[in-house]
């Protein structure tokens, strides 16, 4: 059987109302996972300590001299030194040596020795003529100087070969050549100039000037004329304000919002009840002791609704207790089972036995909060009445009675949030 496939083409409108569908549907999504979130609410009185600033003026009274002086000319005598110049001096005659220099330079002649250039001197075979038009040289290489003196001449030599072979022979011969070089040690001739310290003391006879002039000081009478404060007034009485600061450190009690949004605690709690049936400790059970309640309470976290990259939810702590309703209208009496830490885990469990002074109607309710180490926290209860009669035990054979003349009766209870 032939397949057929179909192509349907939508309506651009119909594909514009399908993208605002998704987008209106993804907005719900995340509204709704954002009301799952709850708030945790850390706000409370903080003391905190403030400066007021605080004062008042103050009106005093005080006692002021008036001053009106005046300025009186007046003239005296006085006694002054005054300070003269008095020239004086004389001529001392004194002997000093001083050093005339007559150094000069003076033109020397000297020797030294040294080697002339080298010169280059061959020595040929006087059988053979040294460059015959006729034949023509081949140089067949210098065998390598050695080196002499003979007195003042120092040499350089070598042997040299040639081979020769003159016009109209038809073979050649060698011919050795000595080469050498020479160069001789001589004394040369040559002038310079040297400077030449010379001098001698001369003794010489002068005169010169001594000052011993000097300030003198002489005394004298002048008249001085001048101005003398003569001062006078009065006493008044005058009034003036004064501020009083009072500012101050003040301590006030500060209500401090805080807190944070977490996803909200989700787990199972059983809650196991023993007896089933409770009585005040006045009771006694089949064995002589006071009749008292065993309660567990086992819980279970569940983690899976938790935000991307949130830490898993772990139970740290536990608040339990009971409201017990009494009858003829006596109040509530609240008896705390448990208040406390308990290790941080996501499932666990805590045993508490708790007895109970006072009956309680059906409405007596036991409260169980947990909370989680971010902040969230769950809430269960569950009815639980207290039965009691004036001065009545309970006994075995009571067991048998029929169950409704107790209230209560439930031992397991199952809580999901």
């Amino acid at each position: 059987m032939q397949r057929t496939e179909r192509k349907i083409n939508l309506p651009s409108f119909w594909l514009k109302s399908l993208g605002l569908a998704i987008l209106v549907y993804l907005s719900l999504s995340q509204s709704a996972q954002a009301q799952e979130r709850i708030w945790v609410d850390t706000s409370g009185w903080e003391t905190r300590t403030y400066w007021v600033e605080d004062g008042h003026y103050e009106t005093r009274v005080g006692r002021r001299w008036v001053d009106k002086p005046r300025y009186e000319t007046r003239v005296r005598e006085e006694p002054y030194t005054y300070h003269v110049w008095v020239q004086r001096g004389y001529w001392r005659t004194y002997v000093y040596d001083q050093w005339v220099d007559i150094s000069h330079w003076q033109t020397r002649t000297g020797y030294r020795w040294t080697w002339t250039p080298w010169q280059s001197v061959s020595r040929w075979h006087p059988r053979y003529p040294r460059t015959p038009p006729y034949y023509s040289l081949n140089r067949s290489g210098p065998r390598g100087y050695f080196t002499y003196r003979e007195g003042n001449a120092e040499y350089k030599a070598r042997d040299l070969t040639y081979a020769y072979r003159p016009h109209g022979f038809t073979r050649g011969f060698a011919v050795f050549v000595h080469d050498y070089q020479v160069r001789y040690y001589r004394r040369y001739a040559y002038t310079y100039r040297v400077w030449v310290r010379s001098g001698y003391w001369k003794t010489y006879t002068a005169r010169e000037w001594v000052d011993t002039s000097r300030w003198e000081p002489r005394q004298g009478v002048r008249t001085v004329t001048y101005r003398e404060l003569v001062r006078s007034g009065h006493w008044e009485t005058y009034s003036y304000k004064v501020w009083v600061n009072t500012s101050r450190h003040e301590t006030r009690q500060v209500w401090v919002k805080s807190g944070y949004w977490v996803s909200p605690l989700r787990a199972t709690v059983v809650v196991k009840k023993d007896p089933p049936y409770v009585f005040t400790r006045w009771h006694r059970r089949s064995n002589g002791q006071p009749a008292d309640m065993r309660l567990e309470v086992f819980w279970t976290v569940n983690n899976s609704n938790l935000s991307p990259g949130e830490p898993p939810k772990k139970i740290n702590r536990l608040k339990i207790y009971q409201d017990v309703n009494r009858y003829k209208g006596m109040g509530t009496k609240r008896v705390v089972i448990f208040d406390g830490s308990v290790p941080a885990s996501e499932r666990g469990s805590l045993s508490r036995t708790v007895e109970f002074e006072h009956a309680g109607d059906a409405t007596s309710t036991v409260h169980i909060f947990l909370y989680a180490q971010d902040g969230s926290s769950g809430h269960v209860e569950f009815a639980n009445p207290i039965n009691g009669f004036t001065s009545i035990n309970v006994r075995p054979e009571e067991t048998d009675l029929p169950a409704d003349r107790w209230l209560g009766g439930q031992s397991l209870f199952n809580f999901s949030f």
